[in-house]
Formats: C-alpha cells, sequence, structure tokens
C-alpha cells in the first residue's frame, strides 16, 4: 500500500510561499507540478494581460486519496475563487472509475462546503503517448462521469485539453499523431509544451470565469 504522506516534501515546500488568497487553484496531479509553482503563475498572468491569477498545488503522482488527504493544508488556507482539479489518471491502475468518481466528488463537496458558491474546473484526463489501454479506458469511463455530474452541477465544468495534444481533429481518441509537447516519458509535457498548453487553455479558464 502507497503511503498517504509520500508527497509530504512537496507539500512543506509549497508551505514555505506567502499564503495567497481570493486566487484561482490548481490542483492535482503532476500534470501541475511539472509545471511550477511560480512559471505557472508567470504564464497564467502573462497570457491573460494578469487576468489569471493562479496559486500551483499540483504535488507528485497525486491519487483522489492523496488530493482529499491534504486538503486541509493545501486547499483551505488560501480560499480560493475557483479551482482546478487534474484528477483521475492515477488512481486508474488500482481503482475502478466508479470508484474514483465517489472520492472525486468527496474533494468537490469539500470545495463546495468550505466556500458557497465557487466556481470548480475538473480537466478531465487526457490521452498521450504512454497510455495503457486498459487504464485508458476506464480514465474514459471516469471522463463520462465527470462530464454527467458537470451536467447537473452548475459549480462545476470540465475542459477536454484532448484537441491541443492531437495533431488534428481527425486524430482525436486514435492515441496516434500527438503534437511535439511530451517528455520522453511520454506522459509529461516540456517546458515549450506548457508554455503552447497555456495559450489553449486560459481563454476557456476565462470563459468559465467571467
Amino acid at each position: 500500500m502507497v503511503p498517504i504522506h509520500r508527497f509530504e516534501d512537496q507539500i512543506k515546500a509549497y508551505e514555505q510561499y506567502p499564503v495567497e488568497t481570493g486566487k484561482v487553484l490548481l490542483y492535482g496531479s503532476s500534470f501541475f507540478a511539472f509545471w511550477g509553482y511560480d512559471r505557472a503563475s508567470v504564464q497564467c498572468a502573462e497570457v491573460t494581460e494578469g487576468k489569471l491569477q493562479v496559486v500551483n498545488h499540483g504535488f507528485g503522482g497525486a491519487t483522489v486519496e492523496e488530493l482529499l488527504y491534504y486538503y486541509h493544508r493545501m486547499v483551505l488556507p488560501y480560499a480560493p475563487r475557483a479551482i482546478v482539479f487534474r484528477t483521475g489518471f492515477n488512481d486508474m491502475p488500482h481503482m475502478s472509475a466508479e470508484a474514483c468518481m465517489v472520492l472525486t466528488q468527496l474533494l468537490f463537496n469539500w470545495a463546495k462546503n468550505d466556500f458557497p458558491g465557487i466556481r470548480l474546473i475538473a480537466i478531465k484526463g487526457f490521452d498521450n503517448p504512454s497510455a495503457i489501454p486498459e487504464n485508458l479506458a476506464k480514465l474514459r469511463c471516469y471522463n463520462e462521469m465527470l462530464d454527467e455530474l458537470a451536467a447537473n452541477d452548475p459549480q462545476l465544468s470540465t475542459i477536454d485539453l484532448n484537441p491541443f495534444f492531437y495533431m488534428s481533429s481527425r486524430d482525436l481518441g486514435t492515441c496516434r499523431n500527438f503534437r511535439d509537447v511530451f517528455r520522453e516519458d511520454g506522459l509529461h509535457l516540456t517546458d515549450d509544451g506548457y508554455a503552447q498548453m497555456i495559450k489553449f487553455l486560459a481563454p476557456i479558464l476565462q470563459k468559465i470565469l467571467d
């Protein structure tokens, strides 16, 4: 069993920064973590001329259980105006999509109870060159449940990044012909990949938040 506190060092590193409230909190796994605390903040502000102010609390290969475990340290003190989640991917190898959704809904409910009226945004699991078919199938099932949940919750929105990652719309869902934005591991983004990705993501976030 994976120790629930395996990313404690990363959490303590975030706690060295000043507590910034009222911003958009990025909360999830390594997709956010590799972006970096400072770089995410700078790039979001630059692309939106200062309109999108974020605090990045992505850590390691976080599972939803770990996001729940660190919620009271990484979310609650920051009183965000919105939270962008990246969940699910690291849960698929050892959990069903349905079980993961139960934990995800608990995470969403904590945020809604603590911050009435808050905007919640879930970045759906996306295809990547390293995807394992069995896990990808479960992830797509999880994505469908996220969309269904959002359709019945005015506080929740979902974002699909797959159109950014593929060379063309004809390639969507094929796990072939990805843009050259992934590192050698076929999972995480290169520095340039993040610089390109935020130009795709920022307008979508702004439309949701406006």
